[in-house]
């Protein structure tokens, strides 16, 4: 369940940073980089089982982990990005 309440709230943090960004400078890039972050975060979330037993670490394991690093990674990025495009967009950009 609290994985699920993570999902949400990067969601709505998410939209919210690109509606800001959007509006600002106009660009797709940030969105499509977004948009990559949460199809693996879902896939992740959807596709491999979780549980925290013990045991032998198995390929789904790394390929799990492979998939939520990779959506950290985007998330991160379209933050980064949506940020400098936001700051380099200056006062002219504002709508």
């Amino acid at each position: 369940m609290a994985e699920w309440a993570f999902v949400l709230v990067t969601v709505g943090l998410g939209t919210t940073a690109l509606i800001h960004g959007r509006r600002k400078h106009h660009r797709l890039l940030p969105a499509a980089i977004f948009a990559l972050g949460m199809v693996f975060l879902l896939i992740s979330k959807l596709a491999f089982s979780h549980s925290h037993a013990g045991g032998p670490l198995h390929a789904e394991d790394f390929i799990h982990t492979g998939i939520n690093v990779s959506a950290g990674i985007c998330l991160v990025t379209f933050h980064i990005i949506n940020q400098r495009m936001q700051s380099a967009c200056g006062v002219h950009c504002n709508h």
